[in-house]
This record gives C-alpha cells, structure tokens and sequence, in this order.
C-alpha cells in the first residue's frame, strides 16, 4: 500500500504564482523564461547507476531545490513538478529531449526523443540495448537497477529516435510490469507496480504536454490530467498550494472566480473590434470560459492554468464547442516558449503575482508580446471596503507596475461578476487595457 505518500492539504492558496517565481528564481539559471537548470549541456543522454539511486532519494521527499541536473543526465531543465504519485521532469541535452517521470516509490519512466542513432544512453557504463523489448540489469556500489526496453516504433513519427525504458531500482517486493504502445507519434504507457497503476501517454513532440493517470485497484488516485509543461511550484509549500489551487475544481461547485462565462470586459473589446483575431494567451483560464469564447471568434488559443483539474474540465467544455485550444499546465511567471500573442487576457492572476513578484510577471507578459500586442488585466481593486474577496491592488501600483513596457488604453473601476447571475455582484475591480509599446518610445 502507498496511503503514506498521499497528502491532504489546506493553505492560502494565493501564494502559490509568487512562491512558484521564488523557487525558481532560487534554483534555476533563468527563473522567468523557458529554460532552467545548471550544469553544461550534455552531448549525449546518460545515466548512472548510482545517480538513479540518488534522485531516488531525493525524489522520496519534497524538496525546495530542482534536482541536479548531472544527475538527470540533461543540460538544462524545462519542466518539473512533484507531488504524492509521481515527479515529472522534461529536460534537454545535444542529443535531444528526455522526459522522465518517477513513479513512487521507485520506478523511473524514461523517453528520450534523440537524434544520435540507437545508442542513447549509458548506464554504468555499457551501452544500453539496442534492440526493442530487451531488458537488462545493472549495479554500482549499493545500488541495483534492473531494466526494460519498451517498443516505440511508429512509421508515422520518424524525425528522431524514440527510446522509452523503464528502471525499477532494489528489491522491495515489487517487481513492474509494463506494456507500451506507440501510435500518432505518442507512446501509451501501462505501468502496474504493486496494487498501484501508473497510464502515461507521452508524444514524441517534446512540446506537446503528456497525461498521466494513477489508480490503486478500483480507487482514482490521480484523475487523467496534462502533465506540465514548466517548471511548478515544488517543496512541501508549493505541493501543498499547488493541491489548494487544485482541489477547488474537484468540488460540485466551482470556485467563485470562475464565473462560468466570458468576462464583459473581454467581450466588449472583441465585438468592439478594438482586438482582431489572432494569438491570444489567456492566463488562470480555469475551465476555459474566456478561452472558449476567443477561439469561437476566431482566435488561436493557448490556455494556462497551474490547476491541472481545471484544464480537465476546460478541454471538455472546449470538445462540447467544438473549438481548439492549447492547454498548458504552466506557471505564469515561468512559461515555457509557447511564442508570442497579440492579445492576453487576465483575470485574477496579477493580483496574486505582485504580492510577491510584480516585476517577474511584467517580465513574463512582456517576453510573450510583441509592440502593438493588447493586455486585459482584471484585478483587485483596493477600494473595495469589504474584507474577503481577491487582493486588493492601488491604481497607483497598478500603473507603476506596467508604465515601462505598456500604454494605458484605458483604466476604469468595474465590479467582477458572480457566478450567479441572479445574485448581486463582486467585489471592486480594476479593468485595463493596455498595448505593449514600442522599444524606446
């Protein structure tokens, strides 16, 4: 049995967008952009025996720091989260893209997407199998590994060479079974380990994000859900408030700052044609009412929510409209290289980031514009008299906050809205909209 790695958590869970800019500022070499890490890039994957044993290690407790990356056998890290089932890593070497992920208590689930031929790894220094569905073992000092190579062979993916192994580590009783498919340039995973059943699906394109689903017998530890596409807020506090955010979409009803329709503010600049369709970033998308609604006006749309519940119930409501969208579980102020937008749209994350980092979240909003690109904040308004309700921000800091990179189209008090629409309205907000201006105007 595993209950002892499940975890029930209650905390604030305002803090989660700014403890997640301070972990990574903390422990990555660029905390508010797409890569992170340390340690130079690798010319080809490896893997230690002992270093597995390791990350075991450190993989069995939360911690505040990333893994090393000499470890990981990656130059650079682009991609971590960690919490009671499983910790995902994507990271990037010369040879190409490793995705592990570390199915407690000790079984690693590796995908290398390479381009150096059929070597693509070592461990303990002899040359892992070539051939497909072999298997193999090795030791180093206390620590032994036993392993298993995975068919992975799709005629319809053929830019780079797919390698998935799985590692099982000691003899604690359990011995793995997997079975692995590969099909449409992505390998689905059966992973059983004890009572416990890991599922992956992990395509072979590096930037499209994974899904992973736990069960024990009949129980749903984890739910199907995307697995991340940057580096998340880790350390017992940031798992703790990452299940905060998390656990407020498994309920019957949905949090109040998911109203369950797109916002007016949003609706008036679009049928206005004061933005034209193109790219549009919608940040705390929830379950993807604002961004459900640009994609039926024609919009090309990325969703981005640390929740990864909500982009559950985002892509059902986006299958039921009949429209895509991209949806990335992704922490604000440390996106991954999703390119630039012409328009984003925010409601309700601001006002939590710059509690802890206004500046790391300017920065994020302008490495994803490009001049002339429009921005709709919805925030906090301190005027508001009453206690409860989202943070509060002075128009003043509001400004202050942006005047370097953007032009204030306009700036007004509005009321959010409530779910209900029956029901009298929110708190005082602040609505702006703003254009990204010109370098050195």
């Amino acid at each position: 049995m595993y209950r002892h790695w499940l975890t029930h958590t209650r905390t604030t869970r305002f803090l989660i967008f700014g403890l997640a800019s301070a972990l990574a500022a903390a422990s990555a070499t660029c905390p508010a952009g797409p890569q992170a890490g340390k340690g130079e890039t690798h010319a080809a994957f490896e893997f230690r025996v002992k270093d597995l044993g390791a990350l075991a290690g450190r993989f069995a407790e939360f911690a505040d720091d990333l893994p090393p990356v000499e470890q990981l056998g990656v130059g650079q890290i682009l991609a971590f989260e960690e919490n009671a089932q499983f910790v995902y890593v994507r990271g990037t070497a010369a040879a190409g893209d490793r995705r592990i992920i570390f199915c407690k208590p000790s079984t690693f689930v590796v995908l290398d997407v390479s381009s150096a031929g059929e070597r693509a790894w070592v461990l303990g220094g002899s040359a892992a199998p070539k051939t497909r569905g072999g298997s193999f073992s090795s030791t180093e000092g206390d620590v032994s590994v036993t392993g298993q190579v995975l068919a992975t062979e799709d005629p319809a993916f053929t830019p780079a060479k797919q390698f998935v192994h799985v590692l099982h580590l000691g003899n604690n009783g359990l011995t793995p079974t997997a079975t692995a498919t590969a099909a449409e340039g992505t390998v689905s995973l059966k992973l059983a380990i004890g009572e416990r059943t890991y599922r992956l699906a992990l395509p072979f394109d590096p930037a499209t994000p994974g899904k992973i689903a736990v069960s024990e017998g009949d129980e749903a530890l984890l739910a199907k859900r995307l697995l991340p596409s940057s580096i998340m807020p880790h350390g017992r506090k940031g798992v703790e408030m990452m299940e905060r955010w998390d656990s407020a979409y498994r309920r019957t009803r949905m949090p109040g700052w998911d109203v369950g329709r797109p916002a007016r503010e949003l609706q008036e600049i679009v049928d206005a044609g004061t933005v034209k369709p193109g790219k549009a970033l919608v940040l705390g998308c929830g379950t993807g009412t604002n961004a459900v609604y640009l994609a039926g006006k024609g919009f090309e749309v990325t969703g981005v929510d640390v929740a990864p519940t909500a982009l559950v119930l985002a892509e059902r409501l986006a299958a039921e409209a009949k429209v895509r969208v991209r949806w990335l579980v992704a922490d604000v102020v440390s996106l991954p290289d999703i390119g630039s937008f012409d328009l984003i749209f925010d409601r309700g994350c601001y006002h939590h980031v710059q509690l802890y980092n206004a500046a790391g979240f300017v920065q994020s909003m302008d490495s994803r514009t490009a001049p002339g690109a429009h921005f709709l904040l919805l925030a906090g308004n301190a005027n508001e008299p009453n206690h409860g309700g989202p943070p509060r921000v002075e128009e003043t800091q509001l400004v202050d906050n942006f005047a370097k990179t953007w032009d204030f189209v306009s700036l007004k008090e509005i009321r959010f809205e409530s779910r209900d629409p029956d029901r009298r309205t929110g708190p005082w907000a602040w609505s702006a909209l703003m254009r990204r201006r010109t370098p050195n105007q």
